[in-house]
């Protein structure tokens, strides 16, 4: 594998847009999470081309992070859906007071969400083509980095089914579900 094929592969993960959101959302606890997969990725993959390894784990990082980022804002609307829908339908205080955020949950806002988990299919499937890139030097340290990358597939899985847990709109569900399938 020359250095040139490397920085092509960079250069096509460098091109995916990160999802643009007016939201922020805290990352303490994903980011915990994070670093610690960064980490082992950095311990077990092959030193070579250290530099551009260091490139790519960069451009990993940020998208990541951008994932974070946008999953905890889809999320917390979704959150706030389900609450609305699962209060009781008796308590006519309660659903006065949720009223106005009620309006405020669109289906732009949950189809959003969904465009999270497209752009976590990307940036796995780029992780999965540098995994490719660097079959060898995985085989030659016991497999480590393929490990991590499955790591990383488990831990974007675990973002998605803890959002995703009863969602009462069936339509929605089946779509990030589906999404959730192609990871």
């Amino acid at each position: 594998m020359t250095d040139t094929s490397i920085q092509e592969f960079l250069n096509e993960l460098s091109s995916i847009s990160p999802l643009t959101s007016e939201y922020e959302a805290s990352m303490v606890t994903l980011n915990i999470s994070l670093n610690l997969i960064k980490k082992n990725t950095i311990s077990s993959i092959s030193r070579n081309n250290s530099d551009l390894l260091e490139q790519f784990l960069l451009i990993l990082d940020k998208n990541i992070s951008n994932v974070i980022d946008k999953y905890n804002a889809s999320g917390n609307y979704i959150k706030n859906y389900l609450l609305i829908m699962k209060m009781p339908k008796s308590s006519s205080t309660q659903i006065s007071e949720y009223k106005s955020k009620l309006q405020e949950i669109t289906i732009d806002k949950l189809n959003s969400y969904i465009d999270v988990l497209s752009y976590i299919n990307q940036v796995l499937n780029s992780y999965t083509k540098y995994k490719e890139l660097y079959k060898e030097e995985c085989i030659s340290s016991n497999n480590l980095c393929i490990s991590n990358i499955k790591n990383i597939q488990f831990f974007l899985k675990e973002l998605v089914n803890n959002a995703c847990l009863d969602i009462d709109d069936e339509s929605v569900a089946l779509n990030i579900i589906n999404k959730l399938n192609n990871l």
